[in-house]
Parts: structure tokens; C-alpha cells; sequence
């Protein structure tokens, strides 16, 4: 037989470990690194099956690995497939938003692969933005599922070849710190760390110190009698060493943050480290600190922790609305209560039963066949009918979470429809001196994917994308910007993608910009019937008129299917560069000269600005508004700095940051350095959902303090208390929200669009008290100049539609 033996304290290091994980998921302040309670559920995971697997060989020679997996499967997979089945139903009953969330990680949740998912997909576990899947946390339980596929079979393959403990407990030393090497050496500082955390193989050190603890300090080995002899001293020396290092975890539960560089250069290492020591401890049956580990309570939960992971991050999402200012203590204790109460259903009702006596444990003796000397026999049927209720109960939920699952439709963070396209940049700025934008785009989702990168080539142009716009809209807002006199000499047109290309539409467009002005038209490629014959249609518009030319991205996207998405249309990162850099290329774009122009607000923000943006180009008409979804400190750093080259820097500079992503300081610190003393730095700080929302604001609070030229927008104070300012991720701005962000920032900043008004006429007058023999007639063009800059600022807010 093979040898066994429970140690009880290890469930109460489970329950250490499974509280860390709630408390960090909650976003309590004392655990922002309550996420290394995942690094000691690996550890002591390595630790027992590898004692499990190397007593089976030394019992039986062999590894029976059928039976290994089967057994994993009947103690994970029940609680996993109720806990998808409940929480479909109920998120299509409460939460059809976290529903969609959850619909994608199904599958790789069901099968444990989870973790690759993610990291093939470029989900960030830390910076995800709005509210996440409620099945985020089963990336670990693929990571372990996956080692529960392999480890078996390279433990059997070194013992048949003949190594012993020794060299198999040196071989898992080597191979902890090739994982560990390679999570330092995958990891890019102030970057976002997903990657190595969730790898498999740059997490597996973990594990492997926990397998080459089983070698060193078996488990099994330790007993009563066989401890009998050891001195007092020894037992005191290893309580005390025991409790240090648990001690240690605790004080990395509580200091450290999951974005430190020191977790990935060596402190996932030493949590694993620590969490070896402290179950050799626990596993030694004289240790006073594992019979206080042992306690009752501790095991109890420890015995349960299992559930209570699977269960909490989902009742967190459900109960925890993204969009709250501020919750009531008593919300805490209900979620922990309900976490606790479901999970000891699913243990007394699920877990065990099937872990115990697989599917027969819904069987029950069928009365028919009873009788004397009939052996009654088990069935299901059986079981179904002493049980009714609960498969009546077993029966809805399984049909509302099927009907969920498959029917219910998408819903996007603000509860817009399934497909619209939200903006990811905008910038807004001054048009050219006489009022009108030298570059007019407008376009449907293809340009808009290529936004930012459009902005920041035509810096005086006017990008106006909007998701699934067809033809007629399109000549809509063109229209509307040929009325307030605000299109310069060319004009782009990137539509197609959505509807057909009417050739009456097309010579309209043409007409409509008159003989002055050259026509550009886009080309599209769509994976369907349309693409041909709008491109047809466009040729032979380009054909027929003398000022309009084309754009050819069907032809430069032939054979680049990197540029293009899964669905065929749309850009990847790859391909909005390529875009942008075709639409500047063809039509032979050179930047006019900047030296004249200069902005009074500098405004860089991400994805909360980028909401407020229309506002936020009223209130700094002569400013520059420059706003992107998913914008990092070290982008924005880059962009400002361009910025000061070119000179446009006026006096004041907004910075909306780290909405989407931790701050890091000196990055930060540089940035302001650079804006120089002579200007104002204006902070905004954080409301966001994010984990890393306190330990920004307190870096922005601080900077602010600490220079005279830096000063802090509190829009955390300003949103403190209205949930109605926040959509339901608890970071984008509701119609409300807009109009309180703007007000909050114009409340700081005063006002700018009076002076703006006047600025050309400023200009003008500088020129006459130069003598200039031409003053009156410039100030006479200032006057009309701003008099088209009016009508420009009343344009901006058509520019996006967010």
C-alpha cells in the first residue's frame, strides 16, 4: 500500500493563504500583495503530490497515471464546472456585463489552459481595464492542472531510468531556479507583468521547490515514534524558525505590491522559498506551531480553501459594482460570509461526494429491485427520486445559465450595443492660422483603429472615425464641417467598410468639396461581396475626376495578413501603422511649420480624459487636447516631449494618468521635470477600479506637494460619493461623469476660452507696435482668423464620437 499521512496544520496554511488571495481581490489595503497567497498554494502543491507519486513508486514501482489524473479530475474538475454553471445563471439574471466577461474563459477555464489564454491574448491581470472576467483567477488551477499532466510522467520516466532521490531532488533544484531565471529575464521593468505571471514555465519554481522539499523532508516519514528522540532544543529551533518564516510572508502580503520589480527579480522566490520552510515545519509532528496551525477553525477552512477560491472572485465582481465611490464595511463581511457559506455547500454537497465515490454518489438503492435475499441494486434513477428538489433546483439554474451562456447578448462596459466601436484616441487642437484644418479624414472603423496614429501625422488635420458609419452619414458630418468654413485644401474619405459605395454618393463627395480641393478616397478590403464592387465603384470615380486620386490599401494590405485582425477588417497594431503610414505617403503629406503656433493648455490623459475630450476642447480652445485609451506614462512622456520640441508648449500642462496602469515614480518625475519650473503641471488624480488606484494617488498627491509649479486636480475628491459619475467599470465617465470631470478640471485651471478669443488679436497688435507698415490689415486677418477659430471650436465636438 501506499504510504499516506494527513498533516492537518498544512490545511491551516491554506487558510492563511486563500484569505490572502480574498483580501488582495477585495482591494484591502493591508494585502496589496495578497496575491502570494496563489505562490504558497503552489508550493504546498508541489509538495504533496510529489510525496503522493514518489510513494507510490517506492511502494509499487510504478506510477499508475490514469489513476493519478482520474483522481485530479474527480477532486477539481465537479467544483469548477458548478462553480461556471451557477454563476452563468446568476450573471444572467444580475450582471449580463460580467456574463460577456466570463462567455470567452469557459472553455480554457473548463480545460485548464487559462493561463495561455490570457497571455496569447494580451489580457493583463493587473491592468485589465473595466471589469474583468470572473474567471480571471483560474489561471492558476491551469497552471497546476498542467503540472499535474506533466510532473507524473517525468517523475515516472527519472525513476525507470534508474535515478534516485537524490538526483531527483537536485534535478527539481536545478530546473526551480531555470524557472525563476527565466521569469527574471522575461520580465520588462515597469511593464506590464502578466506574462511571467502567468507563465507556466516562468511560475513552475514554485512547485518545483515545493517537489524538492517532498525529497529532502518527506512528509510521510515524519511520525511520532520517528520523532521521538529529537532534542527539545531542535523542536524550539524550528518552531522559531517556522514562525520567521511565516512572519516573512505575512510582511510581503502587506508591504509588497504585485507590480514591484522585486517580485519578478527574486521575491516570487523567496515567498516560495519562505512557504518551503514553514511546511517543513508544520509537517513535523512535535511542532508547537503546527498544532496551532492544526486548530480546528484553520482546518476547517483550510479544508474548504479550495472553494472559497473558486467562489470569491466572482462574488467580489458581483457584489463589488466598478462603478461605487465607496462601499459599506458590512458588503466585506457579506461577501466573505457567502464565499465561506457557498464553498462549504459545494465541499459537503459536491467535492466530497465525488471525490469519495465518484458518480456513484448519485446513485441510490432502486426499491424495485428489493426484496428477499435481492441485493438492492444503485441507481441514478434511484437517486433522482429521493432527491427532487434539488434536481429541480440542479435543473433551472443549469437551463437560465445554458440560456445565458448561448443566447443572452453582449454588453459592453457602458452598456452600449454589442458592436459599436469605442474611439481609442483623440486629439484635438488648434487648426491652422486661418481657421481651417489643412486635412479633413473621415472615416468609419478601419481609420478609427488607426487614430491615434492619424492624429499625431496630420497635426493640424481633422480625424473624425466613428464605428459601423456608412456613406450618407459620413456626408453628413462632411457637410456640416463645409458650412462653419473650417476644410482646407484636402479632404479623405475611408468609408466602404459597412455598406456599398453608390457611385451617385461618391461623385457627391466630389461635388460637394468643389474644384479647390483634392478628393482622396480609401479603398477597402472586407472578406466579403462588397469589397470588389466598392472598389470598383471608387476607381471609377478617381477616373472620372480630375481632383480626386486614391488611396490603394486593398493593394499595399495584399499579402500582410499581420495588419489585419481575425476578422479580416480591421487593424492590429502592425496594421495601424502601416495605414496611417500609406494615407501620409500617397497623398505626399509634409507637416506645415509650428514655429507661430503655441498652446495655452498642453492636456495629455488616457482613457478617463478621453471621454471628456469634446468638453475638454471647449474649455482650452487654443489648446491641445491629447487624449488615447490604453496611453502609458513612458507613451506620454515621449509624445510631450516631441511636444517641447516643436515648441507648442504654453504655460499650462494637464496630465490624466494612470487610470489604465501603475505610475511609476521617476518616470513620472521626469516627465514634470521636463515641462520645466516656468510652467504649471496640473495632476488628476485617480477614481478607477483598478488595485493600483491608492498607490497613485498618493505619488500625485506627493508631487504635487513638493513643487511650487505642481498642482493637483482632485477629481477622487470631486467623484467621491457619486456612482452615477461612473459607468460600470468604475473608471469611464457617464454623461454626468463627463460634464463633473470638465467642471473639476476648469475649476482648477479657470478659465481659457475668453483670453483665446483674443489671442489673435494679441498677435496683431504686437505687429503694429513694431511698426509694421502692414499692422492694420494683420490685424484686420487676426480678426477674421478669429473669427473662423470660433467656428472651428464650435466643431470640435463632432470631431469623435465617443
Amino acid at each position: 500500500a501506499v504510504a499516506k499521512r494527513y498533516i492537518p496544520a498544512i490545511d491551516g496554511l491554506r487558510a492563511f493563504a486563500v484569505f490572502a488571495v480574498i483580501f488582495y481581490h477585495m482591494g484591502a489595503p493591508f494585502a496589496q500583495g495578497g496575491l502570494l497567497g496563489v505562490t504558497v498554494f503552489f508550493v504546498i502543491s508541489g509538495y504533496l503530490i510529489t510525496g503522493l507519486l514518489t510513494a507510490e513508486w517506492e511502494s509499487t514501482r510504478t506510477i499508475n497515471l490514469p489513476q493519478f489524473w482520474l483522481r485530479r479530475i474527480r477532486r477539481l474538475f465537479p467544483a469548477i464546472f458548478t462553480v461556471i454553471l451557477v454563476m452563468a445563471a446568476v450573471f444572467t439574471i444580475f450582471s449580463p456585463l460580467l456574463l460577456t466577461k466570463m462567455r470567452p474563459d469557459i472553455l480554457p477555464g473548463l480545460f485548464w489552459f487559462q493561463n495561455w489564454w490570457y497571455i496569447l491574448r494580451d489580457i493583463s491581470y493587473f491592468d485589465a481595464v473595466g471589469a474583468p472576467s470572473p474567471l480571471t483567477h483560474f489561471w492558476s488551477l491551469a497552471i497546476e492542472e498542467q503540472f499535474y499532466l506533466i510532473w507524473p510522467i517525468i517523475l515516472l520516466g527519472v525513476f525507470k531510468a534508474g535515478m534516485g532521490r537524490t538526483g531527483v531532488r537536485r534535478a527539481c533544484l536545478v530546473l526551480a531556479v531555470v524557472s525563476a531565471v527565466a521569469m527574471a529575464v522575461l520580465y520588462v521593468p515597469q511593464g506590464d507583468p502578466s506574462r511571467v505571471y502567468y507563465g507556466t514555465d516562468t511560475r513552475a519554481f514554485s512547485l518545483l521547490i515545493g517537489a524538492w522539499l517532498s525529497f529532502a523532508w518527506p512528509g510521510a516519514q515524519l511520525t511520532e515514534e520517528g520523532t521521538r528522540n529529537v532534542p527539545a532544543a531542535s523542536i524550539r529551533a524550528l518552531d522559531i524558525a517556522g514562525i520567521a518564516a511565516f512572519l516573512g510572508i505575512v510582511a510581503m502580503c502587506v508591504f509588497i505590491s504585485g507590480y514591484s520589480d522585486f517580485m519578478y527579480y527574486g521575491g516570487l522566490v523567496l515567498c516560495s522559498a519562505l512557504s518551503a520552510v514553514v511546511i517543513a515545519v508544520l509537517a513535523h509532528p512535535r511542532s508547537m506551531f503546527a498544532r496551532v496551525a492544526q486548530l480546528k477553525p484553520f482546518v476547517w477552512i483550510g479544508q474548504r480553501s479550495y472553494g472559497m477560491y473558486l467562489w470569491h472572485y466572482p462574488i467580489i465582481e458581483l457584489l463589488q459594482p466598478r462603478n461605487a465611490t465607496m462601499l459599506p464595511w458590512w458588503i466585506y463581511l457579506v461577501e466573505i460570509a457567502l464565499t465561506v457559506l457557498v464553498a462549504h455547500v459545494s465541499y459537503e454537497l459536491i467535492e466530497t461526494p465525488i471525490r469519495k465515490r465518484g458518480l456513484s454518489a448519485f446513485r441510490a438503492p432502486d426499491p424495485t429491485t428489493t426484496g428477499a435475499g435481492v441485493e438492492p441494486r444503485a441507481t441514478f434513477r434511484g437517486w433522482v427520486r429521493t432527491h427532487i428538489p434539488a434536481v429541480a433546483v440542479t435543473g433551472v439554474i443549469a437551463a437560465v445559465a445554458v440560456f445565458g451562456i448561448a443566447f443572452v447578448p453582449p454588453v459592453s462596459e457602458g452598456g452600449a450595443a454589442p458592436n459599436e466601436t469605442r474611439v481609442m484616441s483623440a486629439t484635438l487642437k488648434k487648426p491652422l492660422v486661418d481657421g481651417v484644418y489643412d486635412v479633413v479624414l473621415i472615416g468609419d472603423s478601419v481609420s478609427l483603429g488607426a487614430n491615434e496614429q492619424l492624429n499625431e501625422k496630420f497635426p493640424h488635420g481633422l480625424i473624425d472615425t466613428e464605428g459601423s458609419r456608412q456613406f450618407a452619414a459620413g456626408i453628413e458630418a462632411y457637410q456640416g464641417y463645409l458650412d462653419r468654413g473650417i476644410v482646407g485644401d484636402t479632404v479623405i474619405f475611408s468609408l466602404g467598410t459597412n455598406g456599398y459605395a453608390e457611385p451617385d454618393e461618391l461623385q457627391q463627395i466630389v461635388d460637394m468639396s468643389g474644384p479647390d480641393r483634392t478628393v482622396w478616397f480609401v479603398n477597402t478590403r472586407v472578406p466579403d461581396e462588397r469589397c470588389e464592387p466598392n472598389n470598383q465603384a471608387i476607381q471609377a470615380c478617381v477616373d472620372a475626376n480630375g481632383n480626386t486620386n486614391l488611396i490603394d490599401w486593398f493593394g499595399a494590405s495584399t499579402g500582410h495578413d499581420e495588419w489585419l485582425s481575425e476578422d479580416g477588417i480591421h487593424l492590429t497594431w502592425d496594421g495601424r501603422d502601416a495605414y496611417a503610414n500609406l494615407v501620409v505617403d500617397t497623398i505626399g503629406y509634409v507637416q506645415p511649420d509650428d514655429e507661430n503656433t503655441k498652446y495655452d493648455v498642453t492636456f495629455m490623459g488616457d482613457i478617463v480624459a478621453l471621454d471628456a475630450v469634446d468638453e475638454l476642447a471647449e474649455l482650452f480652445p487654443h489648446g491641445i487636447v491629447d487624449c488615447s485609451e490604453g496611453r502609458s506614462l513612458n507613451a506620454t512622456k515621449d509624445a510631450f516631449q516631441a511636444y517641447l520640441d516643436k515648441g507648442v508648449v504654453g504655460d499650462d500642462v494637464v496630465l490624466c494618468l494612470g487610470n489604465e496602469e501603475i505610475l511609476d515614480r521617476d518616470t513620472l518625475r521626469q516627465l514634470i521635470e521636463a515641462a520645466g519650473t516656468d510652467r504649471t503641471v496640473w495632476l488628476v488624480n485617480n477614481r478607477t477600479a483598478g488595485m493600483w488606484m491608492s498607490a497613485n494617488n498618493d505619488l500625485l498627491a506627493e508631487l504635487a506637494n513638493g513643487a511650487d509649479n505642481v498642482k493637483l486636480v482632485d477629481w477622487f475628491g470631486a467623484s467621491q460619493g457619486h456612482d452615477d459619475y461612473l459607468a460600470e467599470n468604475g473608471m469611464n465617465l457617464t454623461e454626468a461623469g463627463v460634464t463633473a470631470f470638465a467642471d473639476t478640471v476648469h475649476a482648477a485651471l479657470g478659465d481659457h476660452t475668453a483670453s483665446a478669443k483674443t489671442s489673435d488679436q494679441a498677435a496683431a497688435a504686437d505687429n503694429a507696435e513694431s511698426g509694421d507698415g502692414n499692422a492694420e490689415t494683420d490685424a484686420q486677418a487676426a480678426a477674421e482668423a478669429s473669427g473662423a477659430q470660433d467656428a472651428s471650436d464650435s466643431a470640435t465636438s463632432a470631431l469623435m464620437d465617443l
